[in-house]
This record gives C-alpha cells, sequence and structure tokens, in this order.
C-alpha cells in the first residue's frame, strides 16, 4: 500500500458528463469525509456499447474499512462490476494528468501459481524486465488484489497520448522478446481498459 492508503477499482457504464460524475464524488466525498482521500475518474476511448466506459480509482487510509453500500452507491447500476480491493505497488511515479492516456490491464495469474508467487513474480522479475527496455509510459504501477476476485491484479500505465501509447506497444511486440517471454511465465490471461483521464478529485 502506498502512504498507509488502500486503493479501490470500478469499471463500468457512466452516462451522462464528466460534470454529473464530478458532481457525484464530490458528495461522496462530503459523505465519507477523511475516509476517502483522492479519487481519478478514466473516460473509455473510444466508448464501446455494452464495454465499460468509466474506471474510477478511490483511496482511502489503510486503517479505514470503506463501506461497501457507500462506494457502491457512487456507481448505481447493475452495469458496474464491484469495486476491486487493490494493494498498490508504485513503481514509476508521475501524478495523474488530465487528458492523459491510462491503460488499465486486468490480470488472471497461472492456475499453477498462488496470488503470493504472481506478486512476487511480477515485482522481482516482470518490474526490473519491463524496466531495463525503456518502456515509454510515463506512470507504471503494479496493483495486488485483495480478497477472492477472478482478476489477480492490475497495472496501470499512463502515456502522454495515444502516439506514445501505440509505439510502446509496437516496441514491445517487434523489439523486446524478454518482456513478452517474462509475460508467459506468471499471466493466464488479462483484460484491459484504456481511456483518458477525465477528471481528478480530492476531499
Amino acid at each position: 500500500m502506498s502512504c498507509g492508503t488502500v486503493k479501490y477499482l470500478a469499471l463500468g457504464r457512466a452516462d451522462g458528463a464528466d460534470e454529473a460524475w464530478q458532481e457525484r464524488f464530490d458528495a461522496l466525498s462530503a459523505r465519507l469525509g477523511d475516509s476517502v482521500t483522492h479519487g481519478v475518474g478514466v473516460r473509455a476511448t473510444p466508448e464501446e456499447e455494452a464495454a465499460p466506459s468509466l474506471g474510477l480509482l478511490i483511496w482511502a487510509p489503510a486503517a479505514v474499512e470503506v463501506p461497501a453500500d457507500v462506494l457502491a452507491a457512487a456507481v448505481p447500476g447493475e452495469s458496474w462490476r464491484p469495486f476491486l480491493r487493490l494493494d498498490e505497488r508504485v513503481v514509476r511515479d508521475t501524478d495523474y494528468a488530465d487528458g492523459s492516456v491510462l491503460r488499465l490491464g486486468l490480470v488472471r495469474r497461472l492456475p499453477e501459481l498462488s496470488r503470493a508467487d504472481f506478486a512476487r513474480h511480477w515485482m522481482e522479475s516482470h518490474v526490473p524486465t519491463v524496466m531495463v527496455a525503456g518502456p515509454l509510459f510515463d506512470r507504471y504501477v503494479v496493483n495486488i488484489v485483495e480478497g477472492g476476485d477472478s482478476i489477480d491484479g492490475v497495472v496501470e500505465q499512463q502515456f502522454p497520448d495515444e502516439a506514445t501509447c501505440r509505439e510502446h506497444d509496437r516496441l514491445a511486440m517487434q523489439e523486446k522478446p524478454q518482456v513478452r517471454a517474462d509475460m508467459q511465465k506468471f499471466i493466464g490471461g488479462a483484460e484491459q481498459f484504456v481511456g483518458r483521464v477525465a477528471y481528478r478529485w480530492k476531499a
């Protein structure tokens, strides 16, 4: 966890303007007081029907148990996945930037690995392999899911623009076989959500 906090992530459909969601989280902040310290909203690009259109990250003090019903009230509707509780490990620390491209990868471990072994390989083998290869992202965070969810980890990669994100992926596919090879040693499956940072919210 970072600085004594725990992070939560939800993905879902979010109709309405960003301003309406900013108001929703201002109200949530007022209800929780110091229980939640800040949040980030990410709009999908492009939005696809039936796919998540908004990613929401919320941070709270680790000592505070944020009620599930309060979190659910922030993202009403059956089209939202339940919040994931995340143990955050920041590798490259640049602040979330308005309008930047943020990719969230929801990762499942290989079935023969425990979640602890999965997390250990990610941090001790994969992170050094990625970083020595010269990645183009300006923020990189490994999040290990706490609890019994089928998702084991969430990776965050932030880029200044879509062109940089595409070039990062091109290099990874064509010129960095060591990164791809190491992924096969601990990742059993993944799905991704890509969007732009639409707003940031602080209590």
